[in-house]
């Protein structure tokens, strides 16, 4: 009996450090951006007689689509861009207004206009029409943009309970008849008293992709702006006194930020982060059916380029990309194109086209790669020293070259 409880006290002793490295932060929520750096996603749009797909169909209906404009045409921004999958406590029995329908189209005064179901209730006839600011006056001031902004209201679910939420949404006017959108909200929550901003990247209140960063810099100032470079994603790592916290995301149900303390030092960290070492992958190359790793290529620099075939700015910089590769020291270092969301048959056409020589390595169902690396937009970039480790993420072409030259591997 006495062996029987010294054996339940110890483990109950040797389990509370275990159940102390999963921590829930409560989150406090912000209009605007905060410190982050963020464009916006592309609207759909779709004249009024366009046939839709059977998933469509089930977006609904608007009216009070203003009659004396021309070349109408209207879309819907999604609240929740990820909403396929297996995670049922973040679905609803009943349906929820997760969508904001819009139109848009050229007034009497040859101006194009906008409307936005700012209320959701289906109608636009009780919503006020506006024209876009452009993307330039965006970009320029980012915060002073925020006076175009309006409130839009959606369905979430929380606690189990489908609520009427509110977030600011500001519309821009991308140019090439391309229009663009993002939610203007973020969140702050708490760790060791250090600030941390957490957002959805601009696009989605779901927070299914969440990001976040310090807000004070080493020196205790709030930071003004957070690169690109220093959000940290998901799956990703925040350091706070040596110590890596992995950013698990967010939970609206809770309204808690969730990060879990690690017990390995970072060296001994597999991520997407600079600094870390990188994640290995496996495959075939799309054109030789080689086997394809970047183990393989430990002891040189890897160049790693996540694209697509429906990636513009992709294909746009693949020219580049390859002059580049000629210039390359094959001895030091290798490029490898990993290709999501993409058809075979597309991407043996546009290999002839762009005499793309260097190793592709296409994504399908099986290969966890696009996963493994948390990629859902392109183009998405890594530098890998020898050492396996990241030593640039989503570097600029320039940039790219410069660092390329600074390192030696090409002329």
């Amino acid at each position: 009996m006495i062996k029987n409880f010294i054996f339940l006290c110890l483990s109950f002793i040797v389990c509370l450090p275990l159940a102390a490295q999963n921590q829930e932060l409560p989150l406090t929520w912000h209009d605007g951006y905060g410190p982050f750096e963020l464009l916006g996603v592309g609207l759909g749009l779709q004249s009024e007689e366009t046939e839709k797909s059977s998933w469509e169909s089930a977006e609904p209906k608007l009216k009070g689509i203003p009659t004396d404009w021309k070349d109408t045409q209207i879309g819907y921004i999604d609240t929740d861009r990820y909403p396929l999958e297996s995670d049922t406590t973040r679905l609803s029995k009943t349906p929820m207004r997760c969508e904001i329908g819009l139109a848009i189209g050229k007034g009497t005064d040859g101006q194009t206009w906008m409307v936005v179901d700012r209320n959701n209730n289906g109608d636009l006839s009780d919503d006020t029409p506006f024209i876009p600011i452009r993307v330039e006056d965006y970009v320029k001031d980012r915060n002073g943009a925020l006076k175009h902004a309006f409130p839009v209201t959606y369905d979430k679910l929380q606690d189990g309970k489908i609520t009427e939420a509110r977030v600011l949404l500001l519309v821009f006017d991308a140019g090439n008849g391309i229009y663009a959108f993002n939610f203007a909200q973020y969140a702050t929550a708490r760790l060791g008293g250090r600030l941390i901003g957490i957002h959805g990247r601009g696009i989605d209140v779901g927070y299914r992709h969440t990001e976040i960063a310090w807000m004070h810099g080493d020196d205790g100032v709030l930071k003004e702006r957070v690169g690109w470079t220093e959000a940290i994603g998901m799956n990703e790592y925040l350091n706070m006194d040596g110590v890596c916290y992995k950013n698990q995301g967010v939970d609206l149900n809770k309204n808690v930020l969730l990060l879990q303390r690690m017990e390995v030092p970072a060296d001994q960290l597999l991520s997407t982060q600079v600094g870390f070492r990188a994640i290995d992958f496996a495959g075939v190359d799309h054109k030789t059916k080689a086997g394809l790793s970047l183990e393989s290529y430990r002891g040189k620099y890897v160049f790693l380029e996540f694209w697509s075939q429906t990636c513009g700015s992709c294909l746009r910089e693949m020219p580049n990309i390859k002059n580049l590769y000629e210039r390359a020291d094959k001895d030091k270092v290798e490029f490898i194109g990993i290709i999501g969301d993409s058809s075979a048959r597309t991407i043996d056409k546009l290999m002839e086209k762009y005499d793309i020589s260097w190793p592709q390595l296409l994504c399908d169902a099986t290969n966890p790669v696009k996963k493994d690396y948390g990629i859902f937009g392109y183009p998405t970039t890594f530098l890998i020293n020898p050492d396996g480790v990241i030593i640039g993420k989503n570097l600029r072409l320039q940039e790219l070259e410069e660092t390329l030259m600074e390192i030696g591997v090409i002329k």
